[in-house]
């Protein structure tokens, strides 16, 4: 076989493996959102999901001996070259079991993870080279998670270490995301590479982007240090595995159903999509509370254990944060430009993928000066963050050299 001719081979399979996994991973999403829209205000016994499923996940991955921060598998699989995929099965169920069940993490690290392991699958019973099908799996799954084709790719590289993607990374990530893209519009689904004009007035968000980002910048760097003390530093999930167990179920058990019964809504159900849409109607003071409730949930979360990512989450924490900024010292900016501003800004500055936030601000601006506005917001955010990340083994971008030294 030529050369030309097993290139060619290689990159109709990944493609297609790409798009199977894409396909596959938009019904899961779908299932996993299925809690957070069922609940009725009257179904207050929903409640106890959330504590229940963060048990059932902890004891999967520590039945399993599987390491349950997604991300960081991801991340070393990126710099090595080779994924472990022992651990691939436990997360994904443990995913099912708490971010199905309304946690508070989001499904898409876990979901990349598995999709990465799906193409390394492939890979090894095809004799393909693994960190093609690997790469494009992994972007495929998290631009469906997302819904954002470009962003997906960016970030699966982004995630790893801080800088464009490698070389020899450039085609597996756009067959993802141009996979992901497909699927996408068979099946319906919102989101693509470029969004709508929204019809924003630049002078109107020059100060927004300004306060919004520097708020950002402030909240992503705590976030991300919050993160890596209680995953790396003094890890919840070092411990015991009842102490784990009793602080996941406790936090969930009491915040959970307090919140519901005194908002009448299931606000802290899910990755904060339901917070965002309770908090456009609410005052201030309520929706602060609600937002540093959702957040210590979350920590308490990683630090047991619970599988869970945070890209999600850090979207939905930024669009709060937008929301806050802007009803407090940004009348004159428009509701949407803060909500959206915000969202890219804190995803940037707590999970070191700056990249990943600007092609966010493309999809959902479109290409105007809104989308150019909100990429600077995402630099100066970037800038006050500072290197950390919620991902403690991303490299940063000087000690990345080309790529590392990979198997193929």
């Amino acid at each position: 076989m030529g050369r030309r001719t097993r290139w060619a081979t290689d990159v109709a399979l990944t493609w297609v493996v790409a798009f199977v996994a894409a396909l596959s991973a938009g019904r899961i999403v779908q299932w996993l959102q299925w809690v957070r829209d069922r609940p009725a205000g009257a179904s207050m016994w929903w409640a106890a999901l959330p504590a229940a499923g963060a048990v059932v996940a902890i004891v999967i991955v520590s039945v399993a001996r599987a390491a349950p921060s997604a991300t960081a598998v991801h991340a070393e699989a990126m710099n090595d070259g080779s994924l472990d995929l022992r651990g691939a099965p436990a997360r994904l169920f443990a995913l099912f079991a708490s971010v199905g069940a309304g946690g508070p993490l989001g499904a898409d690290t876990p979901l990349m993870s598995v999709g990465g392991a799906l193409g390394g699958v492939v890979a090894r019973r095809t004799r393909r080279p693994e960190r093609w099908l690997m790469i494009a799996t992994s972007a495929a799954v998290l631009a469906m998670v997302i819904g954002a084709p470009l962003a997906g790719a960016l970030a699966t590289s982004e995630i790893a270490w801080r800088r464009r993607p490698a070389r020899r990374d450039v085609v597996p990530l756009a067959l993802g995301g141009v996979a992901a893209w497909v699927a996408l519009r068979l099946t319906g689904e919102r989101g693509g590479i470029v969004g709508v004009d929204l019809g924003l007035d630049v002078d109107d968000m020059v100060i927004g982007v300004i306060t919004i980002a520097g708020v950002a910048g402030l909240v992503g760097r705590l976030f991300a240090t919050a993160v890596r003390r209680v995953e790396v530093v003094r890890p919840l999930y070092g411990g015991a595995l009842r102490r784990r167990l009793v602080a996941a179920a406790l936090s969930l058990g009491a915040a959970v159903p307090l919140a519901w019964w005194l908002t009448g809504a299931p606000i802290l159900l899910g990755s904060g999509e339901q917070l965002r849409t309770w908090s456009a109607q609410q005052g201030q003071l309520p929706v602060l509370a609600a937002t540093l409730v959702f957040v210590t949930l979350l920590l308490v979360q990683i630090g047991c254990g619970v599988v869970g990512g945070a890209v999600v989450p850090l979207l939905a924490i930024g669009a709060l944060l937008g929301t806050l900024v802007g009803r407090a010292w940004l009348p004159g900016v428009p509701f949407v430009a803060c909500v959206g501003i915000g969202a890219c800004c804190v995803l940037a500055a707590g999970h070191g993928t700056p990249r990943t936030a600007i092609a966010i601000a493309l999809s959902s601006f479109g290409v105007t000066p809104a989308a150019a506005v909100a990429a600077v917001g995402v630099v100066i955010a970037t800038l006050v963050a500072g290197p950390g990340s919620v991902v403690a083994r991303q490299l940063p971008a000087s000690e990345h050299r080309g790529g590392p030294h990979v198997r193929s």
